[in-house]
């Protein structure tokens, strides 16, 4: 990645993006840093939401990027606790399914928008689990609406998001995530990982 590049979405800086993006060479969107992150990797980590969706203007799939340890961007805001870049990045991917998924029905949309909220990255870890991990309560809340499945899958930690939440001592998350396991075809199925009797 240039180093001009690297730069400007650590930082924010959006002019400094525009300019080094301007190139008409397309490619330099998708440089990756030693660590295998995209410039939209750097800018979700860093809350920078202005360059999310300057970056997602010029290249609408890169959402689904992952880096070397398997995180998208949308985990390390989440790892952050960055919520309106969380949401910036649904929104956008939720656009991104709308115009390329085939009927373009609202539940081809929201299957695709679920299996996204549920990509684990090499600790098994989904954007839920990061940001209970992190005790970043605001964004664990908005991504168990976004995808209440998630609440019952362990990582390899064998922890599963609703372990973590009563780890945390969220209580109203846990009773959240409680209700919709409980109102399940198959409660047990979601009750995976360690017992939250014991976190």
């Amino acid at each position: 990645m240039k180093p001009a590049i690297y730069r400007a979405a650590l930082g924010g800086d959006i002019d400094g993006l525009r300019g080094a993006l301007d190139d008409p060479e397309p490619s330099l969107i998708k440089q990756v840093s030693p660590r295998g992150n995209t410039i939209l990797h750097l800018a979700a980590s860093g809350g920078h939401d202005s360059l999310v969706e300057h970056i997602l203007s010029r290249c609408p799939d890169h959402f689904k990027s992952k880096n070397s340890t398997g995180d998208l961007p949308l985990h390390l805001a989440a790892s952050a606790g960055h919520l309106s870049t969380v949401q910036s990045l649904i929104s956008n991917a939720t656009k991104y399914f709308a115009s390329s998924t085939s009927g373009n029905s609202s539940e081809a949309r929201e299957k695709e928008i679920k299996e996204l909220l549920k990509e684990a990255n090499e600790e098994g870890n989904t954007p839920l689990h990061l940001a209970l991990k992190n005790r970043h309560y605001n964004v664990a809340v908005f991504l168990f609406n976004e995808n209440q499945e998630a609440s019952g899958y362990v990582n390899i930690k064998e922890k599963s998001p609703l372990y973590m939440a009563t780890e945390a001592g969220y209580l109203e998350l846990v009773m959240l995530m409680m209700e919709y396991i409980v109102k399940s075809d198959n409660p047990d199925e979601w009750l995976q990982g360690g017992s939250i009797v014991h976190a």
